[in-house]
């Protein structure tokens, strides 16, 4: 919604004496430039698609005899839709043999948290003494945006984090990495 609030009102006082018609394909493809200069193409292309998308109501609900000036092979080629970036996915042998041979035993129980229990990093970081239960683990404010969140985890990585947390005499409110 913001967007769509940001281009149009943009457009909106670049061309509000102007009727629609009037508008030409070079005026908006010089537009679009001067609003996206220096944005990454997926912003680009977003803020094209709510001008076209503009164009496209006013064609369907009150000028039909307007053609859509972001239609055009030019600005579709500028504005193209960016190539997804295909990550790399690590096998579980890779991450075992990481895990395995990690020796600081706060590294390699972040890392058997992450692996093994699917958590992210910034909530492993803040698991407290009193989120650890009997075969799970508790996540505060976790990003899914719920209350909380049970995790459950291997017994044995629970018992390594229970024998770290022994050896480090945390209190209940405190962090444990």
């Amino acid at each position: 919604m913001k967007t769509c609030e940001f281009v149009l009102s943009r457009f909106s006082a670049k061309f509000s004496n102007r009727d629609l018609a009037s508008i030409s394909q070079e005026e908006v493809l010089d537009f679009l430039l001067s609003l996206t200069k220096n944005n990454k193409p997926a912003t680009k292309r977003n803020r094209y698609s709510v001008l076209c998308s503009f164009y496209n109501f006013c064609i369907n609900s009150t000028l039909p005899a307007l053609t859509n000036p972001c239609g055009t092979a030019v600005i579709k080629k500028i504005f193209k839709r960016p190539q997804a970036i295909q990550w790399q996915i690590v096998d579980k042998e890779t991450i075992d043999e990481i895990i395995f041979r990690t020796t600081n035993m706060r590294n390699r129980l972040i890392l058997e948290l992450m692996a093994r229990g699917g958590m992210r990093i910034g909530e492993v970081l803040s698991i407290t003494l009193g989120d650890i239960q009997e075969c799970s683990l508790t996540i505060q404010n976790p990003k899914s945006g719920r209350a909380e969140e049970k995790v459950y985890v291997p017994r044995k990585i629970l018992v390594r984090l229970s024998d770290y947390v022994k050896t480090h005499n945390f209190s209940t409110n405190d962090r444990i990495f």
